[in-house]
């Protein structure tokens, strides 16, 4: 479910995600794409925003307002905080951050879960990342646990510039 392309800078890894892309979309496969920077492996899930803003893209508001009522408020609450799509959802007048930060983070970390694997269930999703070894600690957690699920159907296509051991083995 997992596939990292590495070498040396200008071998042509961005360009086989191009070919990739033509022809998964050409088989009607979702396919999305993310770059990741040097400037956001700090951030926690920059790189997950970052696939979740693309995958609400690819859908239209009422869809986003239907997956959004599968969350509940404490996670659209946090979501809302990382993904900009999810900024137009109304929250209830009461919502506030939960005491706690361990919490609101479980909170997140939850209603990404949710979103994933609801993303999983559906057809085969292409999620493609260039420079992967840029991508954020956190990020990375969430995208090991999803690729090992069972029953995902989110397959990873990532490039890097490093040779070696791959970022998601256990």
């Amino acid at each position: 479910k997992a596939v990292i392309i590495s070498g040396s800078s200008g071998v042509g890894k961005t360009r086989l995600l191009e070919e990739v892309q033509r022809d998964t979309q050409a088989k009607g496969i979702k396919y999305i794409r993310i770059n990741s920077f040097e400037e956001d492996i700090d951030k926690p899930y920059a790189a997950l925003a970052g696939f979740l803003e693309e995958y609400l893209k690819s859908l239209g508001k009422e869809e986003i307002k239907l997956l959004s009522d599968t969350l509940d408020k404490d996670q659209l609450y946090e979501l809302k905080n990382i993904v900009p799509a999810f900024k137009e959802i109304t929250l209830p007048q009461e919502t506030k951050p939960v005491d706690g930060l361990p919490q609101r983070r479980l909170n997140l970390i939850e209603g990404i879960l949710k979103i994933m694997g609801k993303i999983g269930q559906e057809a085969t999703t292409v999620l493609a990342i260039d420079d992967f070894h840029w991508v954020d600690a956190a990020s990375l957690e969430i995208f090991y646990y999803i690729f090992r699920l069972k029953d995902s159907r989110v397959v990873l296509l990532a490039t890097a510039l490093m040779d070696g051991e791959c970022l998601l083995t256990g």
